[in-house]
């Protein structure tokens, strides 16, 4: 495959929340096989621009666009994980059922399982080094386990991007490496990471590039060009 020819297509979005300017004039364009840091101060945006990439927030204006085609809400080719703080992690699911939940979008209501659909859920157990957890219920786990099995439920979809909201705030340091490394993993074998991010200090050791986000795009493009201390002033000043 060439990751190339998978491309995210943002092009001059704007999204308002009533009167509210919530993102203006977004461009960029990515592809397969890389991960985009979106940095900026609480309220810059990084949230809607998940959330309109993926179609659950409408810009008023503007497109985003997959491999050339308008992206719709329940396209599976794109996976999208909100903030910790908006799922349910007293829910009572064990971590098997949860990433199967994955399989939903490609199989529809009333398909059974077969075998191919529960070959996908153990390889996406084993890619988020889940697989010894299956019989666990969710909300008996670590934060950094949690996040790494709603990874594993998004990779049974078997999306070529995955929308991330803050994966690794709240996590201690050998939990964020944990999935840091595992991030990394999922980039080499083509999948194309776009997360909201607050460590710059951890920045380069997971991302390829960076969009710095104030409602508008302050810069956009790799790590070492974008971290300025003029561009980083300009975002959070």
């Amino acid at each position: 495959m060439n990751h190339a020819e998978h491309k995210l297509t943002v092009k001059n979005v704007h999204v308002h929340y009533g009167a509210v300017c919530a993102l203006r004039d977004i461009s960029f364009e990515i592809s397969c096989g890389s991960a985009l840091a979106l940095i900026g101060a609480n309220g810059s945006g990084k949230s809607t621009l998940l959330k309109t990439i993926i179609g659950l927030v409408t810009a008023q204006q503007g497109e985003v666009l997959w491999c050339g085609n308008r992206v719709t809400r329940h396209r599976y080719e794109i996976a999208y994980l909100p903030q910790k703080e908006d799922i349910d992690w007293n829910f009572p699911l064990s971590v098997r059922a949860l990433v199967e939940m994955g399989r939903y979008s490609r199989l529809g209501s009333f398909k059974p399982f077969a075998a191919h659909d529960h070959a996908i859920v153990d390889q996406a157990l084993e890619e988020m080094q889940v697989t010894q957890l299956g019989k666990r219920q969710i909300n008996s786990l670590s934060g950094g386990q949690q996040q790494r099995v709603f990874i594993a439920r998004a990779l049974a979809q078997e999306p070529h991007v995955l929308l991330l909201d803050e994966p690794l705030n709240g996590l201690d340091r050998p939990s964020r490496e944990t999935l840091a490394g595992l991030m990394r993993n999922l980039v080499s074998k083509g999948k194309l990471i776009i997360a909201a991010h607050h460590d710059i200090a951890e920045t380069a050791g997971i991302f390829d590039s960076v969009l710095l986000l104030k409602r508008h795009v302050v810069a956009y493009g790799a790590v070492a060009e974008v971290l300025t201390p003029e561009n980083l002033t300009r975002v959070f000043s």
